[in-house]
């Protein structure tokens, strides 16, 4: 199939897809007689694992350490687990963070809502219930 049925099957365009073939996310497919490029269904089962890959949070030097693991035919179960784990650890710093985020947002927004109300300041619709819970 050309690279426009690719991007058509895979919602990933067609300078993305060449992207990948540069920095060796994908092998560079074969031309036909008429020198266009000829993607297999491999390569649809390949780019949409990039894909779901990288909406999961992993990076693209991630995936290219697993493509390239795969591809030797070198990744067992424990190195799918160690990799999973890795990428667990990560998301679990990154919740820490975010959840230290929250507290310091809700406790500066608790702050100016109540000096808003001291001041006479309108509320918008949306803090209205946030600051009749933060009075109780």
């Amino acid at each position: 199939m050309r690279i426009a049925d690719v991007e058509q099957h895979t919602g990933i365009s067609r300078h993305t897809v060449r992207y990948y073939e540069r920095i060796g996310l994908l092998s560079a497919p074969p031309r036909s007689a008429n020198n266009y490029r000829q993607y297999s269904a491999a390569c649809l089962t390949r780019l949409r694992f990039i894909r779901d890959a990288q909406e999961m949070g992993f990076s693209l030097e991630e995936i290219r350490q697993i493509v390239a693991l795969q591809a030797d035919g070198q990744i067992t179960c424990a190195d799918g687990a160690l990799l999973v784990w890795q990428k667990r650890q990560q998301i679990a710093e990154r919740l820490a963070q975010l959840t230290r985020l929250d507290s310091f947002l809700a406790t500066e927004q608790e702050r100016l809502v109540h000096s808003a109300r001291e001041h006479g300041y309108p509320l918008a619709a949306e803090l209205l219930p946030a600051a009749e819970d933060s009075l109780r």
